[in-house]
């Protein structure tokens, strides 16, 4: 009786050998994000930083150099007093800062920052803490230049001042109105009706007319 052929084996490939190119992919992929959400940290139009629990940078991107006038790698591991311009204005943002990033809110604050060559400029900063039950983990903070938004309040302040001035300054009296409502009047119209300027500002347009109607009728009344 004729035997049967035995059917050869296949090898069985172990399942751990697939290991290694899974983890491969996944640190691959993991490389890539980082890399993606690096370059977009990078192209931001403002400066953020990781800042650890001992308040030195863990890492920045390149706007907050470029703010500070650093060189692209200069800031990690500085401690976050470098933008200040004084130890006492450190503490300070420091001590209003601390019960908001305590409490799992974002601190805000406008303030004056110093550059790697002194000079000082206007800064927005904004800061929260990685995570308000574990401090330890560090927090982000965002610093914005508004320099120019600064010089331009500036101006429109001194525009404000100088236009008061020579309205202030004129014989006639002048206001500004809308809905019927005084906004503003100079001194020499507040001076025709016997009032305070202060007085004015937010009566009816009829208001300050009806009072100059009565002043006139007392005048004519005494010549009579």
């Amino acid at each position: 009786m004729a035997r049967r052929p035995q059917r050869k084996k296949r090898p069985v490939r172990p399942r751990a050998a697939s290991a290694p190119r899974k983890l491969r992919a996944l640190q691959q992929e993991l490389q890539r994000n980082l890399l993606e959400r690096e370059a977009i940290l990078n192209n931001s139009l403002v400066g953020i930083a990781f800042v650890a629990a001992d308040n030195r940078i863990k890492w920045n991107n390149r706007m907050l150099e470029q703010l500070y006038g650093y060189a692209p790698g200069e800031l990690v591991g500085e401690h976050a007093e470098f933008a200040y311009p004084s130890r006492d204005a450190y503490y300070e943002l420091g001590r209003a800062a601390a019960p908001v990033i305590k409490s799992g809110g974002i601190f805000e604050q406008e303030v004056e920052m110093k550059r790697k060559d002194g000079a000082r400029f206007a800064a927005f900063v904004s800061g929260k803490a990685i995570d308000a039950a574990d401090l330890s983990q560090g927090a982000v903070w965002v610093v914005r230049d508004i320099t120019p938004r600064k010089k331009l309040e500036a101006e429109l302040n001194r525009s404000l001042l100088e236009r008061e001035a020579l309205l202030d300054s004129t014989l006639v009296g002048i206001t500004f109105a809308a809905d019927r409502r005084l906004l503003w009047v100079n001194d020499t119209f507040a001076r025709m009706l016997g009032y305070q300027r202060d007085e004015l500002i937010g009566q009816t347009s009829r208001h300050p007319h009806a009072r100059k109607r009565r002043v006139m009728d007392h005048q004519i009344a005494a010549l009579q």
